[in-house]
């Protein structure tokens, strides 16, 4: 009995503490920015785009030598109205060694921040893992045929517009 009562005490200890405790909330954003930023505040921030597009209602900025978790990518932000609704990094790689590794490498990053993927899959020529969220969608995919991975995040109100 005297060994059971420590354990017993220990175990409401952690439960109590536990409770009060928040759950892990997962907030996604791209490059710190949250969904809706505008045009503005983003450049103000990371600078003069190489190069800018607009399609429709939609507005891309592309910057250029952007280092993410170690590798040199192309960002691309896409705006909305001139409010922040999508963002991707690009990775060239220079054999399907380097885009396994790399997508691999990024997969286990990802997962560390966001979680288990939601799903993932490999149809011999792309391989994709994704993360799902209320407030934003996570897609990393390595696309072999031109040999470059591509993280992308995208806001719920890119796909739920009125």
């Amino acid at each position: 009995m005297k060994k059971i009562v420590p354990v017993l005490f220990l175990l409401l200890s952690v439960k109590a503490f536990s409770e009060g405790m928040p759950e892990k909330q997962v907030e996604v954003k791209f490059r710190d920015f949250s969904w809706g930023t505008t045009m503005q505040d983003f450049i103000a921030k990371e600078g003069i785009p190489y190069k800018t597009e607009n399609q429709d209602e939609f507005q891309s900025i592309k910057y250029e030598k952007i280092e993410v978790s170690g590798y040199e990518t192309t960002m691309i932000a896409v705006f909305s109205l001139s409010r922040l609704v999508s963002g991707s990094y690009s990775i060239k790689c220079k054999n399907m060694r380097a885009l396994n590794t790399i997508f691999d490498d990024l997969a286990l990053k990802l997962s560390v921040v966001y979680g288990t993927p939601v799903s993932s899959g490999n149809t011999g020529k792309t391989k994709t893992v994704q993360w799902l969220y209320t407030d934003g969608y996570i897609t990393l995919l390595a696309n072999e045929r031109e040999k470059k991975v591509v993280l992308l995040y995208m806001s719920p109100g890119l796909f739920h517009r009125d």
